[in-house]
């Protein structure tokens, strides 16, 4: 999962523990962008499997913060009085190893969901292609990754009642061992984004599609 979809899957869906009716309003924001009944249901499904990933991740923390202790303590005892391992360990043991497999579950899962989601939230938008004008970069520390900001455009033919205009927008991107010398290289390249609304400075109405001239898209 890409910094792109920065959103932070964990943070734009805390909602749903005891706020049903925030992540209600949520959901249905995210279908009035969408124009046909099934890509409606899509971010309907997607958003229920987010919400699925949410709960896993919450019942595999409880699991390890609540058993660890006591499986931490039950091998001292065992170790310094006992040759024989008591037979709750044994179960506290398998409850640790549930938790772990539920944390592993919920992330996989709702990096799978959000990036579906996200997919749907984009298909009925339009499609352009733009250009990479400015690569602004955050240094990471520590466990943190450097990220990277892309400042886009892209120019909008006029109608008969507008004139020409110039797109704008900004993509959130992850670290990429991809790029070698750094993603500043790629500054002037093209890009293909999708985006839902037509205003030139909603900056972060966008996703990713694709590098222009590549033959691989995002499905």
């Amino acid at each position: 999962m890409t910094a792109e979809q920065s959103e932070g899957w964990w943070n734009d869906h805390v909602s749903v523990m005891g706020r049903r009716g925030v992540r209600r309003r949520q959901v249905d924001a995210w279908q009035s962008r969408a124009h046909t009944p099934g890509t409606r249901a899509q971010i309907r499904r997607w958003a229920r499997w987010e919400t699925v990933s949410i709960w896993l991740l919450l019942g595999g923390l409880v699991a390890v913060c609540v058993c660890a202790p006591g499986l931490g303590m039950g091998f001292g005892i065992w170790g310094e009085f006992d040759d024989r391992a008591p037979s709750w360990m044994w179960g506290t043991f398998g409850s640790v190893g549930v938790g772990c497999a539920l944390l592993l579950c919920g992330a996989a899962l709702g990096s799978h969901a959000q990036d579906r989601r996200l997919t749907a939230l984009y298909a009925d938008g339009h499609a352009c292609i733009g250009r990479l004008d400015e690569v602004i970069t955050h240094p990471g520390g520590g466990d943190d990754p450097t990220t990277y900001e892309f400042l886009l455009s892209a120019e909008l033919s006029g109608t008969d009642d507008t004139e020409p205009r110039t797109l704008r927008r900004r993509l959130y991107w992850g670290e990429d061992d991809s790029w070698g010398a750094g993603p500043e290289r790629w500054i002037g390249r093209r890009i293909r984004f999708r985006h839902n609304t037509l205003d030139p400075d909603d900056l972060f109405d966008v996703r990713f599609d694709g590098w222009a001239g590549d033959k691989t898209r995002r499905s």
